[in-house]
């Protein structure tokens, strides 16, 4: 686990989301791992970077926008919460989903399936407590609270390489 690299997951296609959250990684020299690409350039064994990323980086975001049907990016969410519980609490979470969809390209029905998977999912996570997940009312929040857990987690990482049990190494 490399406890600076934040994992940019969610929205692809055309989405321009992450636009200021390179800016503002790059302006505060954070690692992260962007696997938007080009549209219709995805390949199945980009797969295995992904979930490298999805189980290893120290914070993992997810937004959903309004843009996409999201069929990918919903039900990933379900596994990185399972990475994220599993990691003991050094490992975060930051998730935000709109709940309308507007994709151009779907047809009602996938429109009404995203809309009432986006409300299911928002269900769970918001009568689920977990110290280390956070769910985010917007894409801004998203990014401030993106730079505040970051500080949050290289201090936990500090502490944990120092005074873990069986870790502790003199001044």
């Amino acid at each position: 686990m490399n406890p600076s690299t934040i994992g940019l997951f969610g929205t692809c296609g055309r989405s321009q989301w992450r636009k200021p959250f390179l800016a503002a990684y790059a302006k505060a020299g954070l690692a992260y791992y962007n696997p938007q690409q080009e549209p219709g350039t995805w390949k199945p064994e980009m797969a295995m970077a992904e979930n490298d990323h999805l189980y290893n980086d120290n914070i993992i975001i997810f937004v959903i926008t309004d843009e996409t049907t999201a069929h990918g990016s919903l039900p990933e969410i379900g596994f990185a919460l399972n990475g994220i519980a599993e990691s003991g609490g050094t490992r975060y979470a930051i998730i935000f989903i709109d709940r309308d969809c507007k994709d151009p390209n779907a047809s009602e029905e996938e429109l009404n399936r995203s809309r009432r998977t986006r409300e299911l999912i928002l269900s769970k996570l918001e009568h689920h407590y977990q110290a280390n997940v956070f769910l985010a009312r917007s894409v801004d929040e998203t990014l401030g609270l993106s730079l505040a857990v970051m500080t949050l987690a290289q201090s936990t990482h500090t502490l944990h390489s120092r005074y873990s049990t069986g870790q502790i190494r003199p001044a």
